[in-house]
């Protein structure tokens, strides 16, 4: 099934800093569209994003969050005409309820959250969890937050009320959370976005973070994008 995913779709899909977060839909893509109808997972899919562009191409999907989806998830899957496709559960992402069952798992912006609760230790429980419910050969399709810079970490703190709590994540940490998959690959993007203080600004400073993406340094940028494949 293919469809072409829209400027709006993207939008709708990622919400928030959508010029750099929404290279994921790109990137992702070629798993999720691939002729046949996937069985997939959203872990903290609070507002049902990914899950929309899973069921876009004619997947299964399972959108979960710790409390549930908001009632936003299933308005946005109804619009979309794709509600028939998702089914909607409590799932904590320390214990998945799943064995061998997926075959693509998806989570933005999760994992350092998690690790408000338990570092780096709950992150690892997490992708052991995660692991465990993909079949072999599955796909861990995940984009999350990294450390950045001085200046990213200060703009946290000063005006996000859970800026000091998350766990950001550093270049090799990732390496190591992904050391158990056959393969696992990943890129980092953004590095002004996420200073902007409206969507617009975000917007703005996102389409100058692509036209210099090539000589931002790779330790400046503040988002990876990844794949792994149990």
């Amino acid at each position: 099934m293919t469809r072409v995913i829209s400027k709006k779709i993207v939008r709708d899909i990622i919400e928030w800093d959508v010029v750099n977060w929404g290279k994921l839909v790109e990137q992702w893509e070629p798993y999720l569209n691939t002729g046949k109808q996937l069985t997939c997972l959203e872990i903290g899919g609070r507002r049902g994003g990914l899950s929309l562009l899973a069921a876009l191409h004619g997947n299964k999907v399972v959108c979960s969050d710790l409390d549930g989806p908001e009632p936003r998830a299933v308005e946005l899957h109804k619009a979309y005409q794709v509600d028939h496709l998702v089914q909607y559960q409590k799932i904590n992402a320390l214990e998945i309820p799943y064995n061998d069952h997926f075959d693509i798992v998806m989570l933005k912006s999760v994992l350092p959250s998690i690790g408000c609760f338990g570092g780096l230790q709950a992150i690892n429980e997490a992708i052991a969890q995660i692991e465990k419910s993909l079949k072999r050969g599955g796909i861990l399709l995940f984009a999350e937050n990294l450390r950045g810079t001085r200046i990213h970490q200060f703009l946290r703190r000063r005006f996000t009320s859970w800026g000091s709590r998350v766990y950001y994540f550093e270049d090799d940490e990732i390496r190591d959370l992904l050391s158990n998959y056959t393969m696992a690959q990943y890129s980092k993007k953004g590095f002004l976005g996420a200073l902007g203080r409206s969507e617009f600004q975000r917007s703005v400073l996102g389409k100058i973070d692509c036209y210099f993406d090539k000589i931002i340094p790779q330790e400046s940028k503040y988002l990876v994008l990844g794949v792994a494949i149990k």
